[in-house]
């Protein structure tokens, strides 16, 4: 019935904090937000895996790279997250996150550390020196006594620009559907989600033309679950940073006897959520079939 490739692109940022106590809990040193390079392999592993279960501190001093693939200088690792947060942004810049807190209890990591690391055993996400509020390296001091509070927030920005792409229905083409991100200020739908990335199992079609980045198309709303449409996943390529799902719905599946829709809601874990209008009102009925492609893409946040 249609044919359509769905791309919708997002931005990937990692940000940092520290704080160190002694054995009284009283604050010895804090360090605010500070940035981190997200490593390609990091990219790519988002892909396929939860991409940044633990945290590595260190006494490295090298400038952290996009191309570091391997850990060095680790002096502690934290392999169990201490606390675990997640939420979104109501005002722009839209940003789903998640936060997480690793803890480095009294005699762990003992010394001076100047690098801190993220990622899976083997695998850095991210990598990062330690930085002070102006943006220079400095060193945190750890004594035997000392606890350390290590915290990384990994942010998916919104897009903010609509996405035009050419449509096809029954092998003619039929205009261009516009493609806008939906629900951006409900964590529901952009929670930053640490999961791999994956097409989630609901989606919606509604009868109604696009809404806001913040809302959702107009109209009457049908919620399909995946008993009403599938989904085949592409097998992914290493370096691609990009996902794409083959959907399906069958001549049994997504029938609306109301009058059709005009518009989708997909939500793609470990992303985001978009909403997709069409050119025109698709009445499905059970002799057609209805295929499109979603294409996810992601890279570090250049706002």
């Amino acid at each position: 019935m249609s044919e359509i490739n769905i791309p919708v692109c997002f931005g990937v940022q990692g940000m940092i904090c520290a704080t160190v106590r002694d054995k009284f809990g009283n604050i010895k040193q804090q360090l605010e937000w500070f940035p981190n390079v997200i490593t390609d392999a990091g990219l790519n592993s988002m892909a396929t895996n939860s991409p940044h279960p633990q945290c590595h501190i260190g006494t490295g001093t090298a400038t952290p790279a996009v191309t570091d693939s391997a850990y060095s200088n680790v002096a502690a690792t934290a392999t169990s997250v201490f606390s675990s947060t997640s939420g979104v942004t109501t005002t722009a810049p839209y940003y789903g996150y998640t936060t997480q807190t690793w803890r480095f209890a009294a005699g762990a990591g003992t010394g001076n550390l100047t690098d801190v690391w993220f990622g899976t055993a083997t695998v850095p996400f991210s990598h990062a020196l330690f930085k002070d509020s102006n943006g220079n390296p400095v060193t945190i001091t750890k004594t035997a006594e000392d606890s350390l509070d290590v915290t990384y927030q990994r942010r998916v920005y919104v897009p903010t620009e609509d996405v035009v792409v050419p449509v096809t229905v029954n092998g003619v083409a039929a205009g261009s559907a516009t493609i806008r991100a939906a629900r951006c200020a409900e964590s529901t739908y952009w929670s930053g989600s640490l999961a791999a990335i994956s097409m989630s199992s609901n989606m919606w079609n509604y009868s109604g033309t696009l809404g806001a980045i913040t809302g959702t198309p107009s109209g009457t709303v049908l919620s399909m679950s995946s008993a009403n449409w599938t989904y085949v996943a592409t097998t992914y390529v290493a370096n691609s940073l990009s996902r794409t799902w083959n959907v399906t719905w069958g001549l049994t599946q997504g029938n609306n006897a109301t009058g059709g829709f005009r518009s989708i809601v997909h939500t793609i874990t470990g992303l985001g959520t978009f909403q997709v209008e069409f050119p025109a009102t698709l009445n499905k009925v059970s002799t057609n079939v209805l295929t499109y492609s979603v294409t996810a893409t992601w890279s570090r946040y250049a706002g």
